[in-house]
């Protein structure tokens, strides 16, 4: 019961909020830059090369929902079914935003798709007169301008745990990245916003990071986890609302979709029991020499994970947020992480925390308002070298 109290009385009091110090802005823009022109570059290179057999930037089969619309807005573009993804689900979404019943007829499961706004919304507001090339060059856009994002929100989240500010330069680099521009999904710009809101809780700007959960939820549900563990490791109302705002907002749209649109009958089963999907995987197709990106971005999310973990144990405040997407990912079925044109999206939220906490020098990070045994709060200037509500051992 004494603990309960305590914990009850800290929700209560909330953080003590300290000045923080300053990033270092001109490295962090300078790699994030560099990471944006490889980045895309490299997309590029790989819409140039893979097209014949992957096909554009958005491609559907000759079954696919989106079939008659993709034939309708670019005649001479061959479907095939080869390379098929989620793509033209959220150039749907985007050409007709704001008559989203015939949006639904281009789509497979409309409840499903409709429930991650925020991406095609940027697109139709680059291109808000309909499909066609200058729609997939918006939604291209965006998914470049989510590159810059990414990495200035992991070089500043890298720079305020002291770690490397050029650490940025690695999210456009990896493999979920790269196949989300390349295929025009909502999972890069959803990892930056995810990235930029946890960078702005972890520096005391609570108000601001709330409004970018927001957005991020709303662009791709499951970085939800990553603010439930930021919640877990401070436990207090600000935590609270953090992740209740989001919660309640996408709670709103989720029932809205739900009610407006019917069930479509086509269900895809994407969890199961713990690791199962990974054994699947691993015995039906990365044995196979099949899916060696989904493979190696699983691989990648291991190594970067025990290091993390061993270097930080369990007092790091990234690390809830890691734990809790590692179980996630551990739940995914064959279909999510198996295959290479989900699974190296599917690890893409584990997979740059884990690199924060791989790259980052080992600190025992303590919140300001948690003295240890016997010693009072610290105030501010007597935190001296503190980063944000959190102070350095």
């Amino acid at each position: 019961m004494s603990r309960v109290l305590t914990w009850w009385s800290t929700i209560r009091q909330g953080p003590v909020e300290v000045a923080t110090r300053p990033l270092p802005w001109r490295p962090i823009l300078a790699w994030a830059v560099v990471a944006t022109v490889l980045g895309a570059g490299l997309v590029l290179l790989d819409l140039r090369s893979s097209s014949a057999e992957v096909g554009g930037l958005v491609h559907t089969g000759p079954t696919g929902p989106a079939s008659a619309l993709i034939a309708t807005d670019f005649p001479d573009q061959p479907q095939f079914t080869y390379g098929e993804s989620d793509g033209p689900m959220f150039y749907a979404v985007a050409r007709d935003f704001w008559d989203l019943d015939r949006a639904a007829e281009s789509l497979d499961r409309p409840r499903y798709r409709l429930n991650r706004p925020v991406y095609p919304f940027l697109g139709w507001l680059g291109h808000p007169t309909g499909g066609g090339d200058g729609l997939v060059l918006s939604l291209l856009l965006v998914n470049v301008a989510a590159m810059f994002l990414a990495s200035v929100s992991l070089g500043s989240l890298s720079a305020t745990f002291r770690g490397p500010p050029w650490l940025g330069v690695f999210v456009t680099l990896l493999p979920g990245a790269q196949m989300a521009v390349r295929i025009e999904c909502a999972d890069l710009l959803a990892v930056a916003l995810m990235l930029a809101a946890t960078v702005l809780l972890i520096r005391g700007r609570w108000l601001g990071a709330t409004a970018v959960a927001v957005a991020a939820v709303l662009t791709k549900e499951p970085v939800l986890l990553t603010f439930i563990g930021l919640a877990l490791w401070r436990r207090d109302r600000r935590g609270a609302v953090f992740v209740g705002v989001p919660v309640a907002v996408f709670g709103l749209w989720y029932l809205y979709v739900r009610l407006r649109f019917g069930d479509s009958g086509q269900d895809v089963i994407e969890f199961g029991p713990p690791f199962a999907g990974i054994a699947d995987s691993v015995r039906l197709l990365w044995s196979q020499g099949e899916h060696g990106y989904a493979l190696l971005s699983f691989v990648a999310l291991v190594v970067l994970a025990v290091v993390g973990i061993i270097r930080h144990r369990l007092g790091h405040p990234l690390m809830p947020a890691l734990l809790l997407n590692l179980a996630l990912v551990s739940l995914l079925s064959i279909t999510p992480i198996g295959l290479t044109r989900n699974g190296t999206r599917s690890a893409l939220p584990a997979m740059v925390l884990a690199l924060v906490l791989a790259a980052t020098p080992a600190q025992r990070w303590r919140r300001l308002d948690r003295p240890s045994a016997g010693e009072p709060p610290r105030s501010a200037p007597e935190a001296s070298d503190a980063v944000g509500s959190l102070v350095v051992e």
